[in-house]
């Protein structure tokens, strides 16, 4: 999500295509395959809230478990983030 005014950008990370730390478990098969491309979602990631912080932009990241386990928690983390821009 983009909150242009506020110069705000939310992402939500999928545990398993972003590599969570809490959840992350490897591919079972084509490891090698897989474990690249993963590793590419994540060098991607720091690239893009890299070039968007340098941009002036705030980058708010949260996990898919983040959302599904505190949704409310959240929402509440991205108003107060909006409340100060």
């Amino acid at each position: 999500m983009v909150f242009g005014r506020a110069k705000v950008a939310v992402f939500i990370d999928d545990c398993y295509w972003h590599m969570c730390p809490l959840h992350f478990k490897e591919p079972g098969t084509r490891k090698k395959f897989w474990m690249a491309k993963i590793q590419r979602n994540v060098i991607r990631d720091r690239i893009v809230t890299d070039a968007l912080q340098s941009a002036g932009w705030h980058v708010m990241r949260f996990w898919e478990h983040d959302v599904r386990e505190s949704p409310d928690g959240v929402v509440n983390l991205l108003m107060a983030e909006l409340r100060q821009h």
